[in-house]
């Protein structure tokens, strides 16, 4: 899947807002996948946008177990 930074129109993301906040922003499709993330989450996790992109399952397997909630 192709990282999708184009501006999103009537969605409230402008990309000249997100893509110089070092906040994380994203959208996630119904399927799971992600639509867009924000180069903010590299800053945060330390993994690139294309990272989330190309494995969605990402976000479980960099946080810690013990802050999931899960027990194993």
């Amino acid at each position: 899947m192709k990282l999708n930074i184009e501006k999103r129109e009537g969605e409230g993301i402008s990309d000249s807002t997100v893509d110089v906040s070092s906040d994380w922003e994203n959208l996630i499709l119904p399927d799971g996948s992600y639509d867009y993330v924000s180069p903010g989450c590299e800053l945060i996790t330390g993994c690139s946008p294309e990272e989330f992109v190309e494995n969605p399952d990402l976000i479980i397997d960099i946080i810690h177990p013990e802050d999931t909630g899960v027990r194993l």
